[in-house]
């Protein structure tokens, strides 16, 4: 199935333009006292608009005890684009230990604007702290990727190597139970290139930037004079590469830089020399708008098919939850109606997502009361 979809954007991409995956990995330095992180945070939330990426993974979430999650990081700038884009981003955490002298909840997490399939967390051996790798299975316009992120010991703790190890093999049985297009890996691996830890990473992985843009520094540490490379974009696929990788966030505003660290983003394409492009062209499944819409109760969901195979119509809320699947089986090739009955949902806008055999395609209906 995965190769008929990259099939279908490999073709689409010489049409249409080129398909894209933009990347990014950043430590937004919590809430460390004195840092002034609601102005901080503002200003990694207005860099995050202007880059629009379509995965974000970050180190060093926080969130108060007392707060029931209502001032998690993660979540608010979810939410913060959410509103500004129009369109779901949901927030995916795992907390790991005490910070700044035991004030705060650190987490570390991944954001998204794609469908999350499947998500999940494994425990590295402990350093400085507790460490953790999280992961989603995210529906991507290239494919399903398996993406993962985590913040690693610098390596005088002795504890980074079995840290790499680990999250390794968790990559590797991730990647064995749910296939996919690519496998990201991004974080604060507090280590630089030459070091134990990360070249037995990148003996298994592609170092996304170096693959770029070869031997230039890509400093991120200090964001105000930075002298090391510790933020990483990791990948392993042979359906995508590289187009692009750049240090981000890096500028003070108003002599506040967002961070310690600046990030790193990388953008994806396709790989034309991994993919087989078929003569007969694209071929897709054509996904219609719900009518009525706006609906008050109830709307059918039209979408025709040109092959028989598995699909799966998902119908998501503003913070990308799944709310109902409405269609999660193989069916014939032509044209298929589901109604779709809305309850006790509240007013809002709800897109829906329709994944077949040959692509993926998205819409947006408006339900009011």
């Amino acid at each position: 199935m995965l190769k008929r979809i990259l099939m279908l954007l490999a073709v689409s991409s010489m049409v249409f333009g080129q398909q894209e995956l933009k990347i990014v990995s950043y430590n937004i330095m919590g809430m460390k006292p004195g840092s002034y992180p609601e102005t901080r945070l503002k200003i990694i939330i207005q860099n995050l608009k202007q880059l629009d990426p379509d995965i974000i993974g970050l180190q060093e979430i926080n969130e108060s005890p007392s707060s029931g999650g209502s001032d998690n990081q993660a979540r608010i700038i979810a939410d913060s684009l959410t509103a500004f884009f129009g369109i779901p981003y949901t927030s995916y955490y795992s907390g790991t230990h005490m910070a700044w002298d035991g004030q705060f909840r650190e987490m570390i997490g991944i954001i998204t604007k794609h469908p999350v399939e499947q998500q999940g967390f494994a425990d590295l051996p402990k350093g400085t702290f507790s460490r953790k790798v999280v992961w989603n299975h995210i529906v991507t316009p290239l494919g399903r990727v398996n993406f993962f992120n985590t913040h690693l010991d610098g390596e005088s703790t002795g504890a980074t190597l079995g840290q790499a190890q680990k999250m390794l093999a968790y990559v590797t049985e991730r990647f064995y139970a749910f296939p996919s297009a690519a496998v990201v890996l991004t974080g604060d691996l507090n280590n630089v290139p030459e070091s134990e830890s990360i070249t037995t990473l990148s003996a298994a992985l592609v170092d996304s930037w170096r693959k770029v843009n070869g031997s230039l520094p890509g400093y991120t540490v200090p964001c105000d004079a930075p002298n090391a490379r510790i933020d990483y974009v990791f990948y392993k696929s042979t359906k995508i590469k590289p187009l692009a990788s750049a240090v981000v966030m890096k500028d003070s505003f108003r002599g506040n830089y967002p961070s310690d660290h600046a990030g790193v983003m990388t953008t994806f394409g396709v790989d034309p020399l991994g993919v087989h492009i078929s003569a007969a062209g694209p071929v897709h499944a054509e996904l219609l708008q719900n009518y009525p819409n706006p609906f008050n109760a109830a709307t059918v969901i039209h979408y025709h098919l040109l092959r028989r195979g598995h699909v799966t119509l998902t119908i998501h809320d503003l913070r990308g939850r799944v709310i109902e699947v409405p269609v999660d089986e193989v069916q014939d090739a032509g044209s298929h109606q589901i109604r779709f009955d809305a309850g006790a949902l509240p007013a809002g806008l709800y897109p829906y997502y329709l994944v077949s055999e040959t692509g993926i395609s998205s819409g947006k209906m408006v339900l009011v009361r």
